[in-house]
């Protein structure tokens, strides 16, 4: 009976130990989870979300695969920046603020809609853009607008190509802004991690983790069923 008591006991320690999940990201949208996890089932990490009222979606993962996950989403640019709208900068109710103030707001406002266009495209894992606009209407001469367009995109993809694309679409998008006021920078993402450096848990033999938690249980019950039997029959002193 000890023997069964510390055997079950090691037993459980071990199920708790292999069923280990740690937090990975938390507060997002279930759209964004559900992305997120469907990207990393396809890199055979196992993910789990958890909805917390008030709180959004939580994404937990295995602890042996915390990096490879953050590598993996990092990749793609996941999970998505945090964009203000325009309720955001001008809450009803707000104080008066200075004609500069507002317009530095709308200039925020037009650098984060670009950002969104150049992330929507094939290929674009971070976009960041910064817009000069002059306020100063006392001036005899107002300088033009400029923009500094700043891409990271995933390898293999020719981003070159579109730069006459991304130019037109944000000189569309500024008024006054020309052609030749648009500087774009382009990098291609260096993977910590190649994509082929992935474990394949079928074929490396890795699948059976996914169910061991399970093969515990059943290992207690059947440990625990012999033991009756043995108890059972024996004989009577």
């Amino acid at each position: 009976m000890k023997f069964f008591i510390r055997f079950s006991s090691i037993v459980l320690i071990l199920f708790f130990l292999t069923g280990c999940k740690v937090e990975l990201y938390s507060d997002l949208s279930e759209e964004e989870a559900n992305q997120m996890i469907a990207l990393l089932m396809l890199r055979n990490i196992d993910a789990e979300k958890n909805i917390i009222k008030g709180s959004g979606v939580t994404i937990n993962v295995e602890k042996d695969d915390f990096a490879n996950a953050v590598e993996v989403l990092r990749q793609q640019g996941l999970p998505n920046k945090r964009t203000e709208n325009i309720a955001d900068l001008f809450p009803p109710g707000q104080l008066v603020t200075s004609p500069a103030q507002e317009q530095a707001k709308i200039t925020y406002l037009k650098e984060q809609n670009i950002e969104k266009m150049l992330l929507s495209m094939d290929g674009v894992i971070i976009a960041q853009v910064a817009i000069s606009e002059s306020t100063n209407v006392n001036r005899r001469e107002i300088p033009p607008p400029t923009a500094s367009i700043f891409i990271k995109h995933a390898p293999g993809i020719n981003m070159q190509s579109r730069e006459p694309e991304i130019r037109r679409m944000v000189q569309k998008s500024i008024s006054n802004l020309t052609v030749e006021n648009i500087s774009i920078v382009m990098q291609m993402a260096d993977y910590r991690h190649k994509q082929a450096k992935f474990l394949d848990k079928t074929k490396n033999g890795w699948e059976w983790r996914k169910y061991l938690p399970w093969i515990v249980v059943a290992a207690i019950m059947t440990s625990a069923i012999v033991l009756l039997i043995v108890l059972r029959n024996r004989p009577n002193i």
